[in-house]
């Protein structure tokens, strides 16, 4: 079992998330590998029932935050480590970013949503 521990950007993810009104649940101190944050995401969807409310499509993403290694190359510039690399098997398919910044976290779920 390994220790949850957080990257330098991890605080100012947090906040950006809460700034655009979502809710994040903070998973840092969880460790063997689960990401950083698990945040809930909903999108209205095209369809509208016969009552008039439109269908919502709600879902959890999880969100990793990472500070880029400029020593590492630019094809991998962010390192995993053992726990997260398995981690990441065991839940391969579930939505997940990794994201290097507040802005870069409110970008990519902009963009998802």
């Amino acid at each position: 079992m390994t220790r949850g521990r957080t990257d330098g950007c991890h605080a100012s993810v947090g906040q950006a998330l809460r700034a655009i009104g979502l809710h994040p649940m903070d998973l840092s101190q969880a460790g063997n590998g689960v990401e950083d944050y698990l945040v809930p995401l909903q999108r209205m969807a095209g369809m509208q029932w016969p009552s008039g409310h439109k269908e919502v499509r709600r879902w959890w993403l999880l969100v990793e935050c990472k500070v880029p290694d400029p020593e590492r190359s630019k094809r991998e510039p962010i390192r995993f480590t053992k726990a997260q690399v398995e981690w990441r098997k065991l839940t391969a398919g579930w939505p997940r970013i990794v994201v290097t910044s507040g802005q870069d976290a409110v970008d990519q779920i902009r963009e998802m949503t």
